[in-house]
């Protein structure tokens, strides 16, 4: 008796545990709230379509593209979770749209199993594969109902691969109209188009007659046209020939697998590599059996799932349904009891260890997630949002890519944001990268604020943020919160509080006053969270101390010091000679920016240190820096000018000097070093 009777003979103890198991991860997953960036505005989509009328086919919610028309908008599932969201609340309303959508998943693949009289080996490597599956991409998204829709896709494919007669062409185009209203139906086309080129096959090594092929052309005519037939009429294979790649450049989902892989490497991602290895399996059987029409729908569906991260858990769903296919056909199984011992005990070594891995997976993706509920963050900036809403405050916001989803949900009709995730749909290429560019370069910012007569902008906090808002001179500090940032044109509350993230070598002591004021303010305004507070303290404490040198030197707790911290005393140390002080401040500066370094390699060349100080300028050049400002290469054309003259270049090129040179027409700006004044233009 071999090892696959063995698992026959205790076959329903063996898959009712890995059911049991299996049933139990994905409910545990379902229960993790981890929001998408899309999630939000699909639910006020539904929502206001369900309850004002308005259209989902045109856009309410931008500045940018308001009245615009929206392509290829899954209504239906925004109506689902609008509906479910209005009943439960969002958190237990997407919860259940979750539960049910893997459990009917799982159904429907436990169903085809036993159509196809599926073996205890072929359940026990399907059921766990397809848990990790859907464990990859478990975010409330359209495709979480279309993963039921591709099993069905695949269990009518094999209902059909005999005869194609009504009884069994009929749910097919049924099912691609029903696909095609709810979400994109391109992956229908990708599975049926290996039923009609088999079929041809079949007709030709038959001889078929003309009414067969005129029963073939019009079961095809009829499974293309259902797929026009939807609001738009626009068929999802143009869907697909629309799409430009350069949007694989711009959103980690629409990357290369290999792209994704390189972000992200967990245990979770076991089952990309099982589900490789099960892909080739499938591959070979499908060869084998001379199914070329099928062989071709399963190279395009590795092809597409290596192209672009995002299909990796539909397509392989397809796969997985079609390994369970190949793996219970007779011949198969003939095959297997065919082989030698030595070969039954590699296939068994081979399943075993597959099994093993898949459950693995499957339950440290299940404790993943309960561990991150119990710590997770949605990183939306809700505490901005209250504080907005509280106080009235709307307009058109300049915001983060990420949070326009949000932002709609929580602030719609009263604000319109500037881009969200409805890039390819709404938005086009060309705004996406226009977003890009403002986003880093502030005359790009401040031209699409006189443009669209923009007076919020909400922000991550980071350096970043602070300087492109202060380098534009539209907007100023009205809310600092824990990760976000509100800037407004009309009477912002913290002007002077922003200036001196973005700015810290800007600060005087004619600034203490406003300072004071700004820290009371905050008081009553911010959160206790907010990064303004440790900030205010320390600047207030530095600001009234009789020896501020003293002040600096004796710092000796770090404890729950940021890098605004770290940069702002960091300036000071070297305004007031401290260069040793400045150096140790600057160089803990986490994420260090381009300034930083030229900071770090003053304190240095006031000392004289001339190597360290050329050093610390050419770990600058090799990192790769997204914007550098005009005012930062004078400062370093300034520093390697005295470098050269004071002690000769070691590190740079002289080329590299004079090429630089070129740039500034005033070459007697570097006969001296730098101050810190000149960190702080248009002070």
């Amino acid at each position: 008796m071999n090892w696959n009777e063995q698992l026959e003979q205790r076959k329903a103890l063996l898959v009712g545990g890995v059911v049991a198991i299996c049933v139990v991860a994905l409910l545990v997953t379902a229960r993790r709230f981890n929001m998408t960036l899309d999630i939000y505005w699909h639910i006020r989509t539904g929502i206001d379509w369900l309850t004002l009328g308005l259209s989902p086919w045109q856009d309410h919610y931008s500045f940018t593209f308001d009245g615009k028309r929206i392509g290829g908008q899954p209504y239906m599932f925004q109506a689902i979770v609008g509906s479910l969201v209005s009943a439960f609340g969002a958190q237990t309303g997407l919860e259940l749209f979750r539960m049910f959508s893997f459990l009917a998943t799982f159904g429907l693949v436990f169903l085809f199993l036993r159509k196809l009289k599926a073996s205890t080996a072929v359940y026990l490597l399907a059921l766990p594969t397809l848990t990790l599956l859907l464990q990859q991409r478990s975010v409330t998204r359209p495709e979480l109902i279309s993963y039921s829709l591709i099993v069905l896709a695949v269990m009518l494919y094999h209902r059909a691969r005999i005869r194609m007669t009504a009884s069994t062409m009929l749910p097919i185009v049924l099912l691609i109209g029903v696909w095609t209203n709810y979400h994109n139906a391109v992956l229908a086309y990708v599975i049926f188009f290996g039923l009609f080129v088999d079929t041809a096959i079949r007709f030709l090594r038959e001889r078929a007659g003309s009414g067969d092929w005129l029963k073939w052309a019009g079961w095809g005519l009829a499974v293309v046209a259902v797929g026009a037939l939807k609001p738009g009429f626009r068929h999802p294979i143009l869907s697909y020939f629309y799409f430009s790649p350069e949007w694989k450049s711009l959103i980690l989902e629409y990357s290369p697998l290999s792209a994704k892989l390189a972000v992200t490497s967990t245990v979770a991602d076991l089952g990309i590599y099982v589900v490789g290895l099960m892909a080739a399996a499938t591959l070979l059987m499908v060869a084998f059996r001379r199914q070329y029409g099928l062989l071709v729908t399963c190279c395009l569906l590795v092809y597409f799932a290596i192209d672009m991260s995002r299909l990796v858990t539909p397509n392989g769903i397809a796969m997985l349904c079609f390994f369970a296919w190949m793996a219970s056909e007779p011949d198969t199984i003939s095959g297997l009891r065919r082989l030698p011992r030595w070969a039954t005990v590699a296939v068994g070594v081979t399943a075993l260890g597959f099994f093993g891995a898949c459950m693995y997976s499957v339950v440290w993706s299940a404790h993943q997630n309960m561990v991150m509920n119990r710590t997770y963050t949605t990183g939306f900036p809700k505490d901005v949002t209250d504080y907005m809403i509280d106080n009235g405050i709307s307009g058109r916001i300049f915001n983060e890519y990420e949070h326009g989803g949000y932002l709609i949900y929580r602030l719609a009709p009263d604000s319109r944001v500037y881009i969200d995730g409805r890039t390819n749909i709404l938005y086009p290429l060309a705004h996406t990268k226009r977003y890009l560019d403002a986003r880093l370069a502030p005359d790009v910012l401040a031209e699409e604020i006189d443009k669209y007569d923009i007076d919020l902008a909400l922000l991550n906090n980071n350096k970043r943020s602070f300087s492109l808002i202060q380098d534009t001179n539209r907007l100023s500090l009205d809310f600092l919160g824990f990760e976000h940032s509100l800037f407004r044109s009309d009477n912002p509350n913290f002007p002077l509080l922003g200036m001196l993230l973005a700015r810290p070598a800007c600060w005087s002591a004619e600034m203490v006053p406003e300072l004071l004021a700004e820290r009371e303010k905050a008081t009553r305004i911010l959160p206790e969270r907010s990064l303004a507070f440790d900030f205010f303290d320390l600047l207030a404490d530095y600001s009234v101390a009789a020896d501020q040198r003293e002040y600096i030197s004796g710092i000796d707790d770090f404890t729950d010091w940021n890098e605004y911290m770290f940069r702002f005393f960091g300036y000071r140390a070297l305004a007031l000679g401290l260069n040793d002080r400045a150096w140790e401040l600057l160089n803990r500066i986490r994420p260090p920016e381009f300034a930083d370094f030229l900071a770090g390699a003053l304190s240095m060349a006031n000392k004289g240190d001339w190597r360290s100080a050329e050093l610390a300028l050419d770990n600058l050049t090799r990192i790769k820096w997204p914007i550098v400002r005009q005012y930062e290469l004078r400062i370093m054309h300034q520093l390697l000018e005295q470098i050269r003259a004071k002690a000769q270049l070691e590190v740079f090129d002289e080329d590299y000097v004079d090429g630089l040179a070129q740039q500034f027409q005033d070459a007697g700006a570097s006969s001296k070093l730098p101050d810190v004044r000149s960190f702080c233009p248009n002070p």
